[in-house]
């Protein structure tokens, strides 16, 4: 297996237990999606997204091992998390 896969594995399963207790997630609108901000900061592709319940805070999980929160009021980044270390 790739290593970049178990990474992606590792980071997705870390953003599952800091998203618990985000649901129920409001439905979606009807009306046709729209680009409304792009959030740079992560280096590889962003594998999980999810939003707490009130909408403020949006926590974003990427290949490059790194899960970050998201301030949606101000659009940048909450707070700096240290890369995911790696399981020996």
């Amino acid at each position: 297996m790739k290593p970049n896969v178990e990474r992606g594995r590792r980071v997705a399963a870390w953003l599952g237990v800091v998203c618990l207790g985000l649901l129920p997630v409001s439905s979606l609108s009807a009306q046709e999606p729209k680009l409304r901000a792009t959030l740079k900061g992560h280096t590889d592709a962003v594998v999980a997204v999810a939003f707490s319940p009130d909408s403020k805070t949006l926590a974003s999980a990427s290949y490059d091992g790194t899960l970050k929160l998201w301030n949606m009021t101000t659009r940048i980044e909450a707070t700096r998390r240290q890369p995911c270390s790696e399981s020996r």
